[in-house]
């Protein structure tokens, strides 16, 4: 009787963790499928937490899932949505035109994120294929017409061709092997640039130096002689692709000054510049004159640009024991603005 009742336990043992229990991966695997519940386009994540679980499971504890079917009946449904989905995003194209950029490039993504099976089951396809190498085309085609618009470079031609050039910065390597006239555009820079140089230097006077192989441009307004009368006046320098900028302080009178500094007044603001007796060149006849002509900094430039505009400047030649102010009239401030402009452009 005991011997018999032993036997019944160790079979009922057995049976309880050899034929009906399920491991926790199983049981973790079936609850995760149950989670999905009413399958949606959100439930991707649902989905994949689920089919993960059960590819973690071996091929007996598989066998042991009690919602199996459910799991490849939601599979199914969310392929089926998603299909849908894409198959919508790509008809939403329409025709094709140059704002289809958007539309072209939310079907590609919607596309390149499903997987094989839900790929090869969207119909249309084709179409979007189709739409993007008509997006395409039509992009080449614009930037061959706005390098066409370009036309001949003048002065206001800028805003064309950066126009062109943004246009064709944007297109794949292989689109812009496309476009045919793409050597207008490459040249565009350097001719707008010369046209702008010799629009700006148009307005000035200039003298070379056959011998040193520079070439001196000055406002018009710039006296040819020293004892002409006193300015303050920048000039450009040029030779072998090189530009600089320099700027003359020159007083004349008939009395000495022997300045040493100079102190300029543009509007109410003081700007001081300081030199040493032997900086200053002198020279005289019935007249005296002296003058420093110095490289034009970054600060000079933009005390310039300030004279240029400004109501009322001063420039005080400054000795031990006399002054001289000069009062920079309206045409020296417009070859000022002359002179800065080409600098700019030359530069």
């Amino acid at each position: 009787m005991k011997k018999g009742l032993l036997f019944f336990l160790v079979f009922c043992l057995c049976f309880t963790f050899s034929g009906c229990g399920k491991s926790k991966a199983v049981i973790e695997a079936d609850n995760l499928i149950a989670s999905i519940g009413e399958v949606t386009l959100e439930s991707n994540g649902t989905l994949q937490a689920a089919q993960q679980a059960v590819s973690n499971l071996t091929d007996r504890q598989k066998k042991q899932l009690e919602n199996a079917a459910l799991l490849d009946s939601a599979q199914d449904t969310y392929d089926k949505l998603l299909t849908a989905k894409v198959e919508q995003a790509i008809a939403a194209i329409g025709s094709v035109t140059l704002d289809s950029g958007k539309a072209i490039e939310k079907a590609r993504k919607l596309y390149d994120g499903c997987s094989k099976e839900v790929r090869s089951a969207i119909s249309n396809y084709a179409t979007l294929q189709e739409a993007e190498n008509e997006f395409s085309q039509q992009k080449v085609n614009n930037v061959i017409n706005l390098i066409n618009q370009i036309g001949t470079i003048t002065v206001n031609s800028g805003d064309k061709i950066a126009a062109a050039q943004t246009a064709y910065n944007a297109l794949s390597a292989e689109e812009k092997s496309n476009v045919s006239n793409y050597k207008t555009l490459s040249e565009a820079p350097q001719k707008l640039k010369a046209k702008k140089r010799q629009n700006a230097t148009a307005k000035l006077k200039s003298e070379t130096d056959k011998v040193e192989g520079t070439t001196w441009y000055k406002a018009k307004v710039n006296p040819d002689y020293a004892n002409v009368r006193s300015y303050a006046l920048p000039y450009i320098g040029t030779s072998s692709g090189f530009t600089w900028l320099r700027l003359k302080y020159l007083y004349t009178g008939d009395s000495w000054i022997f300045f040493k500094s100079i102190t300029i007044s543009v509007d109410g603001r003081r700007y001081e510049a300081e030199f040493s007796y032997w900086d200053v060149e002198r020279d005289n006849n019935t007249d005296v004159w002296e003058w420093v002509d110095v490289s034009a900094t970054d600060a000079d430039i933009e005390m310039l640009k300030a004279i240029a505009n400004s109501k009322e400047t001063i420039v005080r030649f400054r000795g031990d024991q006399y002054h001289y102010d000069l009062v920079v009239s309206q045409n020296d401030k417009n070859g000022i603005k002359d002179v800065l402009a080409a600098y700019e452009a030359m530069k």
